[in-house]
């Protein structure tokens, strides 16, 4: 934990957190534009959003382009690729998810495992 600490601590520094504020905001503010054209477009004067959706679209493009430097719009291209990659390298399947947590339970065990692991999820994507 300490050392997972002391590696991301250095990225979620206060005047670091204040420069991602804008690309944050202009994310947010692509987003609420999109709801509104798509809300035009609309037959009824409203939307059903999936709220999970939405918000994990909104964290991709954030992440996107903070940690990336990319511009990535996975509310209006539905089928962007970044966000496709996300999902597939964010969604673990059982086998994956008890050598996960074997990983941090037993580390001296899991040594080996940990590369099948890792070789297994990259396959994947």
């Amino acid at each position: 934990r300490k050392d997972m600490r002391s590696t991301l601590s250095p990225a979620f520094t206060s005047s670091k957190m204040k420069l991602m504020l804008p690309f944050m905001m202009e994310v947010g503010d692509h987003m609420v534009l999109n709801l509104k054209k798509n809300i035009k477009e609309g037959k009824t004067p409203y939307l059903d959003v999936d709220a999970k959706d939405l918000t994990s679209r909104f964290a991709n493009d954030v992440i996107a382009t903070c940690a990336f430097g990319l511009k990535v719009d996975s509310h209006t291209e539905r089928d962007n690729q970044f966000y496709a990659q996300g999902l597939k390298a964010s969604s673990f399947k059982f086998k994956q998810l008890i050598l996960f947590f074997m990983s941090f339970a037993f580390p001296k065990l899991t040594k080996v495992s940990i590369q099948v692991y890792y070789n297994s999820l990259m396959l994947q994507l």
